[in-house]
């Protein structure tokens, strides 16, 4: 079907572009060392990249397309921020409600493609009716192709995957969010909706709030037999309870406010490694680095104690790894007396997504002149090279002409420069050398004479 007619100009000619490409990367095949397990041999992560493939930048595209129907998902969150924007609305608990998380197991691998796919197209006919037929065929065709033709090489050898979700292609999270979310909304909800004050979901992460609403709590058993039963997924759910970790929070239920308290939750076997103080980046990034962990610590821990206990630890985490404190504590001063005042109004709206198109309309840079410099830290300082540009430019000639307002002569225009933003990249450094990005191919390891003869016999039928 020549769906041309039916895409904008844009779709058209992103689609037209990847389709007249001069070559496509093929997917590789890797493993990651899960360094953290205390196992030998050391087991591998296994991963696709999927970069530079002609699946890649179609998926890309399916995943660009998919975003956009988040907000009609009523489990959906982003990260701990959206769900704590929905737990302030609850408020008078009873007695008998209760928190749970749940999570599947092996997510993306235990997605059957048909049941996925046929979700996917069931969620954009009954729950998204107003989508266009044409673009609902569009995506499921795309989809087939992603998902039935992840074609990858190891080594010297080449293999088609042919069950659960496209290892490492991009629309991967979307395309799980949308499969499980139709169960969810035609299922789950509908049945459970006197005993589910609030269902939320990250992808394979579940967090409820569960009210019982009979004495022997039948409809819990069901609710979890349903959950496991609804799809090809399994289901690990927690026993009822009034405290449960989620994502990075602890929520408890507090029967005295009748309401659910929060505070930040960290890992044991977090490491902390924060960028050292010897490290050659800009200053800017460390105080950036300390401003988005406190803000987000200021909204996970109401609670004056428990924010000032994890803001210690953030301090002294930093101490250990090298700063100083006479460099960070004004740091910390300024951005803490900063939030002291800011409060935080219960939100019950959806979280806009990360591919809302008019977050970049709202930053004009046309009155911007950008200087790109590679970072040193023996170089002129931001502040000093804004003194020279000052000095030297913003000044006025007898013709009440200056270089902020340069005129073209040949076409009478005038080229107003308000502000110099000075953008900083830094320079190659050990780990690009040691840990390289790009993937090194090796088409000449033949990887034949290291499988099993059964499995090459299993795969030739």
């Amino acid at each position: 079907k020549d769906f041309r007619p039916f895409v904008s100009k844009s779709h058209y000619k992103y689609l037209d572009s990847i389709l007249k490409k001069p070559s496509y990367r093929t997917p590789q095949f890797y493993g990651m060392p899960k360094i953290h397990k205390e196992k030998t041999p050391v087991p591998l992560r296994p991963v696709i990249s999927q970069c530079g493939s002609l699946s890649f930048f179609i998926s890309k595209y399916i995943d660009y397309i998919l975003q956009q129907f988040t907000p009609i998902i009523s489990s959906h969150i982003l990260n701990s921020t959206d769900l704590l924007n929905n737990i302030d609305t609850i408020h008078n608990i009873s007695d008998n409600t209760f928190l749970f998380t749940s999570d599947a197991t092996s997510m993306y691998t235990n997605i059957n493609t048909p049941e996925g796919i046929n979700a996917i197209q069931k969620f954009l006919i009954e729950l998204a009716p107003h989508t266009e037929e044409h673009l609902t065929e569009l995506i499921i065709k795309l989809l087939q192709i992603v998902m039935n033709n992840n074609i990858f090489q190891f080594g010297s050898s080449w293999w088609l995957q042919k069950m659960g979700t496209a290892m490492g292609t991009p629309c991967a999270c979307i395309y799980a969010t949308m499969f499980f979310a139709y169960f969810e909304q035609t299922i789950l909800l509908r049945k459970y909706q006197n005993n589910l004050r609030l269902f939320k979901r990250q992808i394979d992460d579940i967090i409820g709030v569960w009210v019982i609403t009979e004495p022997d709590n039948t409809s819990w058993t069901a609710f979890k037999d349903d959950l496991n039963n609804c799809t090809s997924l399994e289901w690990t759910t927690t026993d009822l309870s009034t405290t449960v970790n989620f994502l990075d929070l602890t929520l408890t239920i507090d029967r005295n406010s009748k309401s659910i308290t929060y505070s930040t939750f960290q890992k044991p076997m977090n490491l902390f490694l924060y960028i050292p103080a010897h490290s050659s980046h800009t200053p800017g990034v460390t105080k950036g680095l300390i401003f988005g962990l406190l803000q987000t610590y200021h909204r996970q821990n109401p609670n004056p104690s428990d924010f000032n206990n994890i803001t210690q630890l953030l301090f002294q985490r930093l101490i250990d790894r090298g700063h100083t404190a006479h460099i960070i504590q004004p740091i910390f001063d300024s951005i803490i007396d900063k939030l002291k005042n800011k409060t935080y109004t219960p939100q019950q709206a959806h979280t806009t997504s990360h591919h809302n198109n008019n977050l970049a309309q709202t930053t004009d840079f046309s009155q911007q002149i950008f200087f790109h410099l590679k970072y040193h830290p023996n170089e002129l300082p931001r502040h000093l090279i804004q003194q020279i540009y000052n000095d030297t430019c913003n000044w006025t000639d007898n013709l009440g002409e200056s270089f902020k307002s340069i005129k073209n002569e040949e076409t009478n225009a005038t080229m107003i420069i308000n502000k110099l933003t000075i953008a900083y990249s830094r320079p190659n450094n050990l780990r690009d050398k040691l840990v390289p990005s790009k993937l090194t191919e090796f088409t000449d390891c033949n990887v034949s004479q290291f499988i099993p003869q059964h499995l090459k016999s299993h795969d030739s039928n």
